[in-house]
């Protein structure tokens, strides 16, 4: 058996290993150690030592248990189940229990030393996909928060979070994740069978990059497909994928503060996307078979090239608060709505305010989508340009959307759309749009009301200058006022207003073709023969005049050239004024009736001292009492 005394000096010595330290004190009992006096023979013996230490020393088999180490150090020492208490708090855990509250990459080797060239795309250093992963189930396991500490980590195959997660946080204090492989790098995917697990698994990702190494725009940087995830990604950015982040029948997800960098093609460019959102849903499937993305939001996000975000079929709700695209290659935003007017894909609900959209295609596309509201956002073509039938906003075929306090620039010349194309019960009012269109054939705004119902399109207090003006394709009800533009070059403006008869055009000039010889302002009587419209009014404003004749406006042979002069009055130049000429047999109303203060001039009326049959004709004109006199008798003939 061995001796106590040397179990309990070699335990000692096994604490004190690896750093010098000053030779313990003894308190109780008094005894001096073997490294101080040297003599094997100079120590308390064991049945004292024990007695005073009880069993923190086992003499049997050399174990210490449950020491207390106080100012020293204790090399290779297991301590996970030594328990401590926070600083402040009543209750002490095991040190397991404490490293568990975040884990933390460097606990399971995760090196992050990637080094990339940035000429040949080639990656060296350590391949961290393993450690990541290992990490990520862990801390998706405890739900606790997964801290990395900068650096380059390598990735060469996708790091998918569990569905059976408690939670997930990643917080990556600006480490760079460099994807190698021509695949996703983060998934999400968890379906929610029932609705007690929708949004079950809470996970947030922040503060960190991912790029692809090759830069050539393949797969997706962050992938959430399914109801079971819900949370925020916030502070990202991302370059060279495919797709920044998808949105894949999964909801209430946040985006903010998102960066993203892709395709800057001509070619390829708008096929690449900043963010995807689509739900699942095949012609013929009702409501219930489809799969939805519903009421997801980005703000604070800005995509450089690419298209910046599409909304594809079964999309119940996204909106865009202080998104940019800058230098997009497709649209802004690309929203895919119904082929037919109607809301079968079940898309409807894009809200974008607050934003600016550059688009080589255009600003928003979203025809047939359903309820649509754009709000305070800025349009511009890109540096490179635009297509010939580039639109700020195309929204056609919609059943409820409203257009608000935009502002539209740089529409270049040569473009062959309408900046602003609208179709359906539609709310325009408060845009200014400037810069347009390249002759007044192009309308500023291209109205398509629904026809043969009684919505109505509503256009009012918009802007249009240097441009066309303002076009009803389908003749459909529109109501509105205070439409104001100019045409190229005209510092002259016009007021436009819809009513119960619409608008068919108003453009910079407008010509009345031979099937069409008549501009009516009609009114309304009801039954009872009353009048119960306003009556109309044409107002013309500044040098403004009114011409009949030759084909030239402003040649020299008028017939009548009615101008309004320097004090206001209307008056006559470049020709006479002539009156309407009628013959006994056409003047007259079946009752033989006159319109009271109208003049003519009868062809067949007779002069005082023309005989019956043989007038040369008079100027005639109707009185109070509806009666036709000429030099002030009844009109003979």
């Amino acid at each position: 058996m061995k001796r106590a005394d040397t179990i309990f000096v070699s335990a000692l010595w096994l604490l004190c290993m690896g750093k010098a330290v000053a030779d313990p004190v003894n308190f109780v009992p008094n005894w001096r150690s073997y490294t101080q006096t040297g003599n094997p023979a100079d120590i308390v013996h064991s049945p004292d030592v024990a007695a005073s230490i009880g069993r923190k020393v086992d003499a049997l088999n050399g174990q210490m248990q449950n020491p207390e180490i106080q100012g020293g150090t204790a090399p290779g020492l297991d301590v996970t189940g030594s328990v401590i208490k926070a600083d402040g708090a009543p209750l002490a855990r095991t040190n397991a229990e404490h490293f568990s509250d975040i884990v933390n990459s460097h606990d399971f080797g995760i090196k992050c030393d990637a080094s990339l060239n940035t000429t040949t795309h080639a990656v060296s250093g350590t391949d961290d996909t393993a450690a990541i992963q290992m990490a990520v189930n862990v801390a998706a396991r405890l739900g606790s928060p997964i801290n990395f500490h900068g650096g380059q980590c390598l990735i060469s195959a996708p790091i998918v979070v569990p569905p059976s997660a408690a939670a997930f946080t990643l917080i990556g204090n600006s480490t760079v994740f460099i994807d190698t492989a021509d695949s996703d790098v983060f998934t999400l995917v968890g379906e929610n069978p029932s609705d007690t697990d929708f949004g079950r698994v809470r996970f947030d990702m922040r503060n960190m990059t991912i790029m692809k190494a090759a830069n050539n725009f393949l797969g997706t940087a962050i992938n959430i497909n399914g109801g079971k995830f819900r949370g925020i990604i916030d502070n990202v950015s991302i370059s060279g994928f495919h797709i920044g982040i998808a949105l894949l029948n999964t909801s209430q997800q946040r985006i903010n503060n998102v960066h993203i960098d892709a395709d800057s093609s001509i070619d390829s460019g708008a096929k690449s996307y900043g963010i995807y959102i689509e739900g699942t849903w095949q012609s013929g499937w009702t409501a219930a078979q489809s799969k939805f993305s519903a009421n997801n939001t980005i703000t604070g996000t800005t995509v450089i090239y690419g298209t910046g975000a599409y909304i594809g079929n079964a999309v119940q709700g996204a909106r865009l608060d202080n998104f940019s695209t800058l230098e997009a290659r497709g649209w802004g935003v690309q929203a895919i709505g119904s082929g037919n007017g109607n809301p079968q894909n079940y898309s409807e609900a894009l809200e974008v305010r607050n934003s600016y959209l550059e688009g080589y295609l255009g600003g928003i596309s979203a025809d047939n989508l359903g309820l649509f509201h754009i709000i305070n956002t800025n349009f511009d073509t890109p540096s490179i340009g635009a297509v010939s039938n580039w639109s700020a906003i195309h929204a056609l075929g919609q059943f409820g959307g409203t257009v608000i306090g935009n502002t539209i620039d740089s529409y270049g010349r040569g473009q062959t759309t309408s900046p602003v194309v609208l179709g359906g019960d539609v709310v325009a009012t408060g845009n200014n749009i400037t810069g347009l269109s390249p002759s007044s054939s192009i309308p500023c705004f291209d109205l398509s009301p629904k026809t043969g119902v009684t919505d109505n399109m509503l256009i009012s207090d918009n802007k249009c200058w240097a441009s066309g003006g303002y076009k009803n394709e389908t003749g459909g009800p529109i109501f509105g006022s205070d439409n104001l533009w100019s045409g190229l070059g005209n510092n002259q403006t016009l007021s436009v207003g819809f009513g119960n008869q619409n608008l068919d055009e108003i453009t910079v000039s407008k010509e009345i073709s031979s099937s069409e010889q008549n501009i009516h302002m009609r009114h309304t009587v009801d039954s009872s023969g009353n009048d119960t419209t306003t009556p109309g009014v044409i107002n013309m404003f500044g040098t403004s005049y009114i011409s009949f004749g030759a084909n030239d406006p402003a040649g020299a042979n008028q017939v009548v050239y009615l101008v309004n002069d320097t004090e206001g009055n209307l008056a006559v130049s470049s020709g006479g004024l002539s009156l309407a000429k009628y013959t006994s047999s056409t003047m007259l109303r079946p009752d033989g009736s006159c319109v009271p203060a109208s003049s003519v001039f009868v062809t067949d009326g007779r002069n005082i001292g023309e005989a019956a049959g043989a007038g040369t004709g008079v100027i005639a004109y109707c009185t109070m009492q509806k009666h036709w006199f000429a030099n002030g008798a009844p009109l003979t003939y």
